[in-house]
C-alpha cells in the first residue's frame, strides 16, 4: 500500500523506517509468543498481556520473507 492508497482508506502511511521498526517488533512478538508458554510484551506498536500459545514446538524454525531493496529490508 502506497500513502495515497492508506490515506483514502483513513490509514496512516508510516515512513520507511518506521514501518521496519514496526515489523522488526512484530517479528519479536511471535518469536516470544512461539518460544514462551504466558508470553508478555510491551514495545512501541504492540502490547501483548500474558499470551499464551502452545504450538508444535517440534518445529524448531520457520523462514520468514520480507520484500524490501533498502539495507534495513535485506537485514
Amino acid at each position: 500500500m502506497v500513502a495515497d492508497e492508506a490515506k483514502k482508506c483513513g490509514l496512516h502511511f508510516e515512513t520507511h523506517d518506521d514501518r521496519y521498526a514496526r515489523t522488526s517488533e512484530w517479528l519479536d512478538v511471535v518469536d516470544g509468543i512461539w518460544k514462551q508458554d504466558h508470553f508478555s510484551f510491551s514495545g512501541n506498536y504492540y502490547k501483548v498481556e500474558d499470551s499464551l500459545m502452545q504450538p508444535n514446538r517440534s518445529v524448531t524454525a520457520a523462514v520468514i520473507y520480507a520484500g524490501g531493496e533498502s539495507e534495513a529490508a535485506k537485514n
